[in-house]
């Protein structure tokens, strides 16, 4: 197995772990997104979602992201909680 053949089936295994997500995320991303923004994209909210699913694990922050992404989160917001959740 090449190294990006490696990383296609990483890649896809987490895609699969995020869409198993989606559908227990969808109501409180509506909910969440119907709300004034209190934080840009709130980001507030996101990373509330993210660090408490994910403990500190890079992971499953990531996982947690993509999933909130798909179930309709504000990417910006995602993307700046998952920055401060777990710093690269």
């Amino acid at each position: 197995m090449t190294n990006d053949e490696a990383r296609r089936e990483a890649f896809a295994k987490l895609e699969k772990a995020a869409a198993s997500l989606v559908p227990d995320l969808i109501e409180l991303v509506e909910a969440q997104e119907k709300k004034p923004m209190l934080t840009r994209g709130h980001y507030g909210a996101y990373m509330s979602v993210i660090s408490t699913l994910a403990k500190g694990n890079r992971t499953v922050a990531v996982v947690t992201a993509m999933a909130l992404k798909k179930a309709g989160a504000n990417a910006q917001g995602v993307n700046d909680a998952l920055r401060i959740c777990c710093p690269m």
